[in-house]
């Protein structure tokens, strides 16, 4: 009200009515101008309940990409990544993005997909990575890859539990099948770990071509391609997921 009364006594032409109106507009103005840039938490929480080390998206107007194609309104952000500070390509490394991330990114490039799923499969890529000491934002990224944001399609089919074409060395031939999510989820990791380290495997084996892996021959993404796909693009393929799966704003 101190406005109010300022306003008042600077300006004698208007009456008190006219001020207050003019005052409930700029609060108003201000109100949704807070608003407009309250799009996402920045502060995602790891399972532990520590704030996430992810680096938030720097606004601009140089890319647009839409927020949640889930919302039927046609809500759009602008980002672009900081040049100084780029995801690792390091397999044996330390990943960065939350469960919640990682399911929301999920989700939107696989609308159809069940929540839940999307949540169980985002813990178990964590949880299991960081058993073995593996980055779960690279074994993650290469999921979705390789699955199609898990809509399959190609000679591996989504009953297999097989997350990352584990045996389908052609288009003829199906490729391993796994009991369950959680062991599928898993050989993914230890076959990744066998092309990254020579460390030895801190849960049983379940990864039924570990024996065929050259230990330690594949420390980074880009070492990947040729090994564990003939894809010359592939290790430029995972990275670009990488790249996406960081930048996304999840809401």
């Amino acid at each position: 009200m101190s406005m109010e009364r300022e306003l008042c006594k600077k300006v004698g032409i208007m009456d008190r009515y006219k001020v207050n109106i003019i005052c409930r507009v700029v609060g108003i103005i201000v109100l949704l101008f807070s608003c407009a840039f309250n799009v996402s938490s920045n502060a995602d929480l790891m399972p532990s309940g520590k704030l996430s080390l992810i680096k938030p998206p720097i606004f601009s107007l140089s890319e647009s990409i839409s927020v949640n194609p889930e919302l039927s309104r046609k809500t759009t952000i602008s980002f672009e990544m900081d040049e100084n500070w780029t995801p690792s390509r390091q397999i044996i490394s330390q990943g960065q993005n939350s469960i919640s991330r990682m399911t929301s990114f999920l989700l939107s490039y696989n609308s159809n997909l069940e929540r839940d799923h999307a949540i169980e499969i985002s813990e178990l890529y964590y949880h299991e990575s960081l058993k073995e000491g593996v980055n779960h934002d690279i074994a993650f990224s290469q999921m979705c890859l390789e699955t199609g944001y898990l809509k399959f399609g190609g000679t591996v089919n989504a009953s297999q539990n097989n997350f990352c074409g584990l045996g389908a060395v052609d288009e003829f031939t199906a490729g391993d099948v796994f009991e369950s999510m959680e062991v599928g989820v898993r050989a993914h990791i230890q076959h990744l770990k066998a092309y990254a380290s020579s460390s030895d495997l801190n849960n049983k084996l379940v990864d039924k071509r570990f024996r065929f892996v050259v230990r330690g021959s594949a420390t980074q993404i880009h070492d990947l391609t040729g090994k564990w796909a003939s894809d010359s693009d592939y290790g430029d393929k995972i990275q670009n997921l990488l790249d996406r799966l960081y930048s996304h704003v999840s809401i």
